[in-house]
């Protein structure tokens, strides 16, 4: 951030001493410091956006593991292994025939109906 403000200065610096007339040196300078002010005035803005952002990203990250938690505990009961090929498998049965393909080997299994038993 110094470099930034060295270069202003510099900048102000070298407007100053390139005008000649003290009545348009002042109304330069005038409108350089209101600029500079509500530039600074924006900075100050967009940084504290950017803080209220982060907390939002913090919460929504903690959000995210949660659900992920949650998730991973309700798939516990639905992931059994294929009978046919091994591989673990969500089992999640066609409601009406009881019935899912297996991703890997995708061979047809049957589910028992009355508790979706892993297979």
């Amino acid at each position: 951030m110094s470099d930034f403000k060295d270069k202003v200065t510099k900048s102000v610096e070298e407007i100053y001493d390139s005008i000649s007339n003290e009545e348009e040196r002042a109304k330069v300078l005038r409108c350089l410091q209101e600029l500079i002010t509500d530039f600074t005035t924006h900075l100050v803005q967009i940084s504290e956006f950017q803080n209220e952002l982060e907390e939002q990203i913090v919460d929504l990250q903690e959000a995210v593991v949660d659900i992920q938690n949650e998730m991973r505990d309700d798939n516990d009961d639905l992931l059994g292994n294929c009978p046919y090929c091994g591989e673990e498998v969500f089992i999640i049965p066609d409601e009406k025939t009881h019935e899912f393909e297996c991703p890997h080997c995708h061979k047809i299994i049957i589910a028992e109906e009355d508790n979706n038993d892993k297979q």
